[in-house]
C-alpha cells in the first residue's frame, strides 16, 4: 500500500519535528527572527530578546513548532512582533503539528474500514448480479422452475 507507506514516512518526519527544542535551538531561531526585522530599535533588542527567549523556553516548544512559528511571524509581520505574537505563532504551529500526527495515526484504520466497505459493496453487487442472472434464466426457460 503506497499510501500507508507514505503516511508512515510522513508520520516519522513529523514525529522528529515534535522533538522538544533545546534552549540553544530556541535561541538560534529567535536570533534569526529578530534579525529579520533590521529596523527595530537596537538599544532595546537585547532586553527584548532575553524576555522573548525566556517566554518561549517556558512553552517547551517542539523544534518543528519553532521553525514553523518563526517562519509564520517573519512572513506575516511588517514590524518587530510583540512577544505575545511570537508565543501565539509557536503555540499554533505546535497544535497544527500534533493534529497532523494524530490524523496520520488514524489513517491505517480508516483505510482498513474503507477496504471492508469496498469488499462488502462488491459482494453485494455480485449477489445482485447473480439474482438478476437467475431471474433472467427463469424468464427465458420457465419449464426449469422447480427442477
Amino acid at each position: 500500500r503506497p499510501l500507508l507507506a507514505a503516511s508512515a514516512a510522513i508520520e516519522q518526519s513529523i514525529n522528529q519535528s515534535l522533538r522538544q527544542a533545546t534552549e540553544q535551538e530556541i535561541g538560534v531561531y529567535l536570533v534569526l527572527l529578530l534579525k529579520a526585522f533590521p529596523h527595530a530599535g537596537k538599544e532595546d533588542r537585547s532586553a527584548f530578546g532575553r524576555m522573548l527567549q525566556e517566554d518561549v523556553i517556558d512553552l517547551k516548544p517542539s523544534i518543528g513548532a519553532m521553525e514553523s512559528g518563526c517562519r509564520a511571524v517573519r512572513q506575516t509581520s511588517k514590524f518587530l512582533p510583540a512577544i505575545s505574537e511570537v508565543l501565539e505563532a509557536v503555540r499554533n504551529a505546535d497544535t497544527s503539528l500534533r493534529g497532523s500526527v494524530e490524523r496520520l495515526r488514524l489513517l491505517p484504520e480508516f483505510i482498513a474500514r474503507l477496504d471492508t466497505q469496498i469488499q462488502e459493496g462488491e459482494a453485494a453487487q455480485q449477489r445482485k448480479a447473480d439474482r438478476k442472472l437467475s431471474i433472467t434464466a427463469v424468464i427465458a426457460c420457465p419449464d426449469n422452475i422447480g427442477s
